[in-house]
This record gives structure tokens, C-alpha cells and sequence, in this order.
């Protein structure tokens, strides 16, 4: 009776490990698999089909140089829409790669950056902590910074509630990516998703 005792708890005692097996197994894929993106940022992958891009709502800007804006005034060109807050740390981190990827590209892409910041002074007090470099940069035409006061393009219009995210908008004005967190804009995915939408323009 003893014997048979133990050779039934043997046995369940196999089959428990068994289960605890696949549970780590499980553990162990969940944590290469899923394994939080890298520090330098998300790296971009493919565009929304063309066929299921929805329209980008419009709406008004002042530039922080007072110019004003709607986003429809930049049709025919692709758009990267940037929500950042120069409070949030991954958007201190991203900010001048952002910049340097636009400026680089010469105007084939537009660069709206929507500061949550809580007034202007702070989002200039951001801008003012930049590089010489990157606030030389932030002089081309086809860079544009905004604070959304109110923060009612950002949570309203777009629903972002967390920073920072960009939204790539092609030459139609239709949304072709949400990126959410720190994009990778030095990596050779950014420079392909640019060059599908610049030829999107010359169809």
C-alpha cells in the first residue's frame, strides 16, 4: 500500500513539474519575445496599406515664431505630427534625433511639434536648453513648433495621452503610422518609411 502510495505521488509530482515546465517555458518566451524596446527607441516598421488609411483631421497652429498654420496648408507633402512635452524624459531624449532626421531630409518631409508643455515660456525654456546645433536646425522652413494650449489637438483631436508619439501622415493628408514612445528616427527604417511616402507624392 506504501509502495503504491509513492509511486502515485511520483507521479503527480511529475506531472506537476511537467506543467511548471511549460509555465517557464511560457515565462522564458514572454520575456525574450516581448522584451521592452531598445533605449535608443522603437524601431519603425511598415506603413498603414495605403487602401486602409483613415483622414488626418485638420486643425490651426501658431508656430513659435507667431506664423500661423493649419495642417492642410502642408498637402502634397508627407507630415511627421510630434506630441512632446519637454517635462517627459523620452521626449528630451528624442527631440534633437527628430530634428536632425527632418533637417537632413531637406523638406521632403514636414515637421509639426505640438509642445504640452504648461505655457509658452516653458516650451521655450525647453528650446533654449537645446544645442546650438539642433536650435539652428529648428530654423528651416519646414519645421514647425507649436504649444497646444489646452492640450486640445493632442487629447481632443488625436486622443494621445501619453508622450511622446508621433503620427506620419502621408501627401493625401490620411494617417499612415502611429509611432507610441521613442522612435529610432537615425535608423534605416525611418529613412525607407520617408522614401515610401516621398514616392507616394510623385504618383
Amino acid at each position: 500500500m506504501a509502495r503504491r502510495s509513492f509511486f502515485g505521488l511520483g507521479a503527480k509530482a511529475a506531472i506537476l513539474l511537467a506543467v511548471l515546465g511549460a509555465e517557464a517555458a511560457g515565462l522564458v518566451h514572454d520575456l525574450y519575445f516581448t522584451a521592452p524596446p531598445p533605449r535608443d527607441g522603437i524601431v519603425l516598421d511598415g506603413l498603414i496599406p495605403d487602401t486602409h488609411r483613415q483622414a488626418a483631421p485638420d486643425f490651426a497652429f501658431t508656430g513659435e515664431d507667431g506664423s500661423a498654420h493649419r495642417l492642410r496648408d502642408f498637402r502634397g507633402r508627407p507630415i511627421i505630427l510630434h506630441f512632446w512635452a519637454g517635462w517627459c524624459s523620452p521626449c528630451v531624449a528624442e527631440f534633437p534625433m527628430l530634428v536632425q532626421f527632418t533637417a537632413v531630409q531637406q523638406g521632403a518631409a514636414v515637421l509639426v511639434a505640438l509642445s504640452s508643455d504648461a505655457d509658452s515660456a516653458a516650451m521655450r525654456a525647453f528650446i533654449t536648453r537645446q544645442s546650438a546645433e539642433t536650435r539652428d536646425r529648428l530654423r528651416h522652413p519646414f519645421i514647425h513648433i507649436a504649444l497646444d494650449e489646452g492640450r486640445e489637438i493632442t487629447r481632443a483631436l488625436f486622443g494621445v495621452e501619453k508622450y511622446p508619439e508621433t503620427i506620419l501622415i502621408d501627401a493625401q493628408q490620411r494617417i499612415a503610422k502611429k509611432i507610441p514612445g521613442l522612435a529610432a528616427w537615425h535608423s534605416a527604417e525611418a529613412r525607407q518609411w520617408l522614401e515610401a511616402l516621398t514616392q507616394d507624392t510623385r504618383r
